[in-house]
């Protein structure tokens, strides 16, 4: 009953900017406790009804305080309307280098003659798996072994393997010395770009240092034959291997939040992998291989920031129309209001899931210039989210609601510039047949296109198709084209335009522009 009525208030309350101040150093206080893992303190703030409870709770505090630094940072506190009862809702992070993990507590306060207490603590689902990544200094004969991965091998000749530190388990792999690279992209029309790129299908060049991530359970799958003998000449290596290593270590799975020890580096799924690697003729290359992707197949061109091919794996290709993943989007309810001079956006997208299997956490699209300014659900209250570095992405957590199945209401908020893409301007010269006395350059108003291409809502699923409605509010000289049913109403100056899609859709897209 407690924590329902903690729930209901994280969900329904608004946090008091100004609090009560002796709530406040009591928070103060036990977060203190928590930070110098001071059991007798951290036990101090609670109020326990019998012995039994109070064991329990210095047990898991004692496991807690095994890390080697253990924070607790709160948000401001929600009250009920007597201001007798609060909910505080903190993130705790633990480290023990090189690993690291956070979790949410929400913490159940009661007002008593003797000040603030604790009443009670519900640990929501965190992320686990945060690494921090050491190159180790010893290295291993890379001679006649190959990195395999999908449509990729990597064939080092001579040379050495270096990896990371093993307290974290082997995510990352450096090569340097000499090797062959072959790259034949599945699609033929992917292979046409490639051979616009390379000057033929398939590329090959030589490779002279590479950089891997991938998830450790697949170290053993990924390199063939994987042996790992030491090597004599590693220290020879290791000033190259150290720089290209820093180099690229930030270019993939890297999780981007505000608590202690960042930036952390998330283990990589299994199956997906990145690898930059050093060419000869081409410059730096990335290949990236995603399961969240749609297009989980993706070469980029660091030297000159180009896109050369990009295609679907070819796992999810043969399950590309089966909607049975553990997360269905059945609708979108987005309102974004725009400035199309200056592309500012604000939005709030109340996203309705069918929750068809049990997760801890999950991820959406959203363009990297949007910022999140929160996520809650109506069932759970606010979740703890995390940006992924230059994926494009947001890492949710569960919370509360981990091992819920059923409807989920998803409301994220955000806001930033986002640039759209446009039609070309079409030049009309009117002839001379027309205005001959008066000849006129006409120009075509530029149209704003926003679509998938931009991230503009959070998306969760590539092939995931549900209804929606999508209300865009812009200057009243503007005007919003969409699919589905259309309403219009302008006031103060501002015209905002809705479309409903009653029938099941891909994404949503719209248009912008001055057009009657």
């Amino acid at each position: 009953m407690a924590f329902a009525l903690a729930a209901a208030m994280l969900t329904n309350s608004s946090a008091q900017p100004a609090g009560d101040p002796a709530l406040m150093a009591a928070v103060r206080k036990f977060e203190m406790a928590i930070q110098q893992k001071n059991v007798p303190a951290a036990l101090g703030s609670w109020h326990f009804d019998d012995a039994e409870k109070r064991a329990a709770e210095e047990g898991a505090l004692r496991g807690v305080f095994s890390s080697r630094q253990v924070t607790l940072v709160s948000e401001p506190p929600a009250f009920t309307s007597d201001g007798q009862t609060a909910v505080t809702l903190g993130t705790l992070a633990q480290i023990s280098e090189p690993r690291g993990a956070v979790e949410q507590w929400s913490l159940l306060w009661k007002k008593r003659p003797e000040g603030w207490q604790i009443e009670g603590r519900q640990t929501f689902g965190g992320i686990d798996g945060l690494v921090h990544l050491l190159l180790q200094p010893t290295g291993f004969i890379a001679n006649g072994q190959s990195i395999e991965l999908e449509d990729f091998t990597l064939k080092m000749v001579e040379g050495t393997i270096f990896l990371n530190t093993q307290e974290a388990g082997p995510t990352s792999l450096v090569f340097v010395g000499k090797g062959h690279v072959t790259f034949k992209p599945r699609p033929r029309t992917e292979r046409g770009q490639m051979k616009i790129f390379a000057k033929s299908e398939i590329l090959e060049d030589e490779v002279t240092r590479a950089f891997l991530r991938l998830h450790p359970a697949d170290l053993y799958r990924t390199l063939r034959p994987g042996t790992f003998t030491d090597d004599p000449k590693s220290a020879e290596r290791l000033g190259k291997a150290n720089d290209y290593f820093e180099r690229h270590k930030a270019d993939a799975f890297v999780l981007d939040a505000a608590i202690p020890g960042a930036p952390w580096w998330l283990l990589p799924s299994l199956g997906d992998a990145a690898i930059a690697f050093e060419t000869k003729r081409f410059g730096s290359l990335t290949l990236s291989l995603s399961s969240f992707e749609e297009e989980g197949v993706s070469l980029f061109n660091r030297s000159t920031q180009r896109q050369i091919v990009v295609y679907p794996r070819a796992a999810s290709t043969a399950a590309s129309n089966n909607d049975t993943g553990p997360i269905d989007v059945v609708n979108h309810e987005l309102t974004m209001s725009l400035n199309p001079e200056t592309y500012d956006i604000v939005g709030r997208d109340i996203i309705t899931l069918d929750l068809r299997s049990t997760v801890t956490s999950f991820r959406f699209h959203l363009d990297n210039d949007l910022q999140v300014r929160s996520v809650r659900s109506l069932e759970g209250g606010r979740h703890l989210f995390f940006r992924v570095r230059g994926q494009n992405s947001v890492l949710v957590s569960m919370g509360s609601l981990t091992g819920r199945l059923g409807k989920l209401n998803l409301v994220v908020d955000y806001a930033g510039r986002l640039p759209a893409g446009t039609v070309e301007s079409e030049v009309i010269h009117v002839g001379q047949d027309l205005a001959a006395d008066d000849p006129q350059t006409f120009f075509i108003d530029p149209a704003l296109i926003y679509s998938r291409r931009n991230a503009f809502y959070p998306q969760l699923g590539d092939e995931d198709y549900s209804t929606s409605t999508l209300s865009v509010t812009v200057p009243s000289d503007w005007n919003v084209v969409a699919g589905g049913v259309r309403a219009d109403k302008t006031e103060k100056g501002q015209r905002t335009i809705s479309y409903r899609q009653a029938k099941d859709g891909k994404y949503i897209a719209f248009v912008a522009a001055r057009l009657l």
